[in-house]
């Protein structure tokens, strides 16, 4: 075993019970890094067994590549999000599997795999791609097998409370569209529908110019932050603030901006920041012009099936989906009495509500765990 002597080291957090150094290796000298097989090459795609590709399980077969414990990392593509299986599996060829040493527990490596910067490691300029031997001459530090599975236990209930949260938080979604669903068609079944254009219009983005965006300034958001119903900052791009730009391009809090091409055509995002942003191309903003209608309610009905149905019919196909500010005005929908609509957005609201303060615990989770993996791994 080609353990690397007078380089060890200790974890800055670690359990009360342990105060071994650790031992740095190479992975090579920890497991073998095996190729998965082209897919086509399973005959019986009805079976138990998962097969895996970068992304997780896509499909099932009887037979199997691979019956132990193992910790699969994607040869190319998605190669930052290892996988864990103890069960027999088949792995596609975008992604290796291992064959771990039994001086080393595969649940800790899984763990030791999370820590790792595999972007450190892409071997091309394209499609990230890592290749065996890099990954077999990569080094880490490893305690004994005593405190390994201490870890590895630690973190499997870590992993445990993250799963059962993100359950949760996908169940109150389904419970959310189906209550939006029975509203729309039950409470307002006897009301005519009519075109948004009566109620409000679209107000397209402005074309700025890529090579003027700064790292502070006015927030400018672009497709890439419309995420999950909300406007995502975090990967936000600025305009100089003292460049003065039409009014009619500003983002205000509570405004509802849609996404008008590309493969996420149609997405819409609430913008809940208090500081003003600009509005790039290719995003819309939706303004009221009559008085009978509440902002807040559209909210409601553009997460309604209704929505999505009428936006398929109309999304121009291609090489880049895209949609025009017609398309969207000329959508249909329900619109009852503001009475009703305030009943409507009570109820949204509590859900909604309900929603962002379990994803903000399951958020909270998994920095937790990331925290964790840094303090608690050398």
């Amino acid at each position: 075993m080609d353990k690397i002597i007078n380089k060890n080291k200790v974890p800055k957090l670690r359990f009360g019970e342990f105060n071994n150094e650790w031992h740095r290796y190479k992975i090579k000298d920890t497991l073998k890094i095996k190729s998965g097989r082209d897919q086509k090459s399973i005959i019986d795609e009805n079976g138990n067994n998962p097969i895996l590709g970068t992304g997780g399980i896509i499909g099932k077969t009887n037979s199997f590549l691979y019956d132990k414990p193992s910790v699969l990392i994607g040869r190319k593509g998605t190669i930052n999000k290892p996988q864990y299986m103890d069960t027999p599996f088949w792995t596609v060829d975008t992604l290796f599997y291992s064959e771990i040493h039994k001086e080393f527990l595969p649940k800790f490596i899984y763990y030791v795999f999370q820590n790792i910067n595999w972007k450190k490691y892409d071997e091309s300029t394209g499609v990230p791609s890592l290749t065996a031997s890099t990954i077999e001459n990569i080094k880490y530090y490893i305690p004994n097998l005593k405190e390994q599975q201490k870890i590895a236990n630690f973190f499997t209930l870590i992993d445990k409370k993250i799963n059962l949260q993100t359950q949760k938080v996908e169940l109150l979604k389904k419970y959310k569209k189906a209550l939006l669903e029975k509203i729309y068609k039950e409470k307002l079944k006897a009301i005519k529908l009519v075109n948004l254009k009566e109620l409000a219009h679209l107000q397209g983005g402005f074309a700025f110019e890529s090579k003027l965006f700064t790292k502070k300034g006015m927030p400018i958001i672009r497709i890439s932050n419309i995420n999950e119903n909300i406007i995502d900052l975090k990967d936000v791009v600025y305009y100089n603030a003292g460049i003065l730009i039409d009014s009619k391009f500003e983002v205000n809090k509570g405004d509802m901006l849609i996404a008008m091409s590309g493969a996420t055509t149609g997405k819409f995002g609430i913008y809940n920041d208090t500081k003003k942003a600009y509005l790039n191309q290719r995003v819309g903003k939706l303004i009221l012009h009559k008085k009978d209608i509440i902002y807040s309610y559209l909210y409601f009905l553009f997460e309604l099936n209704s929505y999505n149905i009428q936006l398929k019919n109309r999304l121009v196909a291609g090489a880049q989906p895209n949609i025009s500010p017609s398309d969207i005005e000329a959508l249909k929908f329900k619109i009852p009495s503001i009475n009703v609509q305030k009943n409507i957005i009570d109820i949204y609201n509590s859900i909604s509500k309900k929603i962002r303060e379990n994803e903000n615990k399951l958020k909270n989770l998994k920095e937790l765990k990331k925290g964790l993996l840094q303090k608690m791994f050398v």
